[in-house]
């Protein structure tokens, strides 16, 4: 074969070769014939343009769109499952119960509790004694009891609130007490002439503080002074039977010791006596009035505890701290005359003080100055030869001066002793 032929077959060749590499890959619909393309349709490019290039710094991000989840509605207020509640057994309805045959406190107490459901029981006069009234209080304590004690030949309501025992003798004190306690609203007991001495009487009052009692202290040589007396004056006249009967206060068994259950004192005179402890006086709230006069009290720190105190009579004692005196604030009239004061600044504080006798103490004439400085409305005398004289309870023309009569006026009526 000559050499043009093979370059002939060597071309043809290499034309097939490269037909057949640009038809490989193609569809059957790509490798026919195009259709004819529409009229309308304009001219498509044969090749994609360039896109365009973005700046090395943007970032472009392209997401589908995610569909939201549908959320389920929650309501404000959850239900909750009401519990079922298990039924309960009828309770049956309190009951009064009514005792009117004579009974003891086992039987009563039995038939309390085979009734299940008591509010309250009503018993008859005389159909429980004292004892088993209060062994029942005791053990059935949220049951209302309705009844009588019987007291003497008598019964009195459980819910007196008072009680007249006078001249009523008492023998056993201890069942008084037993009796008193199923009485819970009394708040007054009268005992004039119950035959009890002042110890058994006070131990009544310290059991019941809640009640007053009305009874006779018995002060001797002194008379008898009633607890709810208003005022009281031994109005002593230095005679020799009141020289030898003066009151003490050195034991605590001592009769005026028991002037503390007169609770009701506005006005108190126990001059002339042989005092050395007043702190029985602390109870005395309503005291106005004291006289304490010609005694051998040193302490007067009680009548801080006073502060109702309007006139006081110290005069011839031996007190020497008056600071026990700045807090009361009502006091009018002072006299501390012959004791043993030297420091008087405490009535500077008392700015009430219409009258103050001083003579016969440690005092200065600066001490004159700073009262005089301090209460300027106030009498002062430093000068009295006695305890009383100058002015203190009569003037020039022998009349009683304007504050003795208004103290006088609080023992009209009074017990007294000459």
């Amino acid at each position: 074969m000559n050499k043009k032929r093979i370059a002939s077959l060597l071309l043809a060749l290499f034309c097939f070769l490269h037909f057949f590499a640009c038809t490989e890959g193609k569809t059957d619909i790509e490798a026919s014939e195009p259709a004819p393309a529409s009229p309308a349709a304009p001219h498509q490019p044969t090749e994609e343009p360039a896109e365009t290039a973005l700046p090395e710094d943007e970032v472009v991000m392209i997401a589908a769109e995610i569909p939201k989840e549908r959320t389920t509605e929650i309501p404000t207020e959850i239900p909750t499952e009401q519990p079922t509640e298990t039924p309960r057994a009828t309770e049956a309805p309190a009951v009064t119960l009514r005792v009117q045959e004579p009974t003891d406190a086992e039987t009563l107490s039995a038939r309390i509790t085979e009734a299940g459901s008591v509010a309250a029981v009503e018993i008859d006069d005389g159909a429980l004694s004292n004892a088993d009234l209060e062994a029942l209080l005791s053990e059935f304590p949220n049951v209302t009891f309705r009844y009588a004690v019987k007291l003497g030949d008598a019964y009195v309501p459980c819910d007196a609130e008072q009680l007249d025992l006078s001249q009523k003798k008492i023998s056993d004190v201890d069942e008084l007490k037993r009796t008193l306690g199923l009485l819970p609203q009394l708040n007054r007991v009268e005992m004039i002439g119950c035959k009890l001495g002042n110890a058994a009487m006070a131990d009544l009052c310290d059991a019941y503080p809640a009640i007053k009692f009305v009874w006779e202290i018995d002060l001797g040589y002194w008379g008898k002074l009633r607890t709810d007396a208003t005022a009281f004056s031994t109005r002593s006249n230095k005679t020799p039977i009141q020289v030898k009967n003066k009151l003490k206060s050195a034991k605590e068994t001592d009769c005026v010791q028991y002037i503390r259950y007169c609770t009701d004192l506005v006005a108190l005179d126990l001059g002339h006596q042989s005092l050395t402890d007043v702190t029985f006086l602390r109870p005395l709230k309503k005291l106005r009035v004291l006289i304490l006069a010609d005694n051998y009290v040193s302490d007067i720190s009680v009548l801080a505890e006073l502060p109702e105190l309007e006139y006081v009579e110290l005069f011839m004692n031996r007190v020497s701290d008056l600071s026990p005196l700045r807090g009361l604030k009502k006091l009018r009239d002072l006299n501390i005359r012959a004791n043993k004061v030297s420091d008087f600044t405490p009535l500077c504080e008392i700015k009430t003080l219409e009258r103050v006798w001083y003579a016969g103490n440690e005092f200065k004439k600066s001490d004159h100055e700073m009262l005089q400085e301090a209460l300027p409305g106030c009498i002062l005398n430093h000068t009295s030869k006695d305890a009383t004289s100058e002015g203190w309870r009569f003037d020039e023309k022998g009349n009683k001066v304007e504050n003795y009569q208004w103290m006088l006026a609080f023992f009209e009526g009074a017990p007294r002793f000459d």
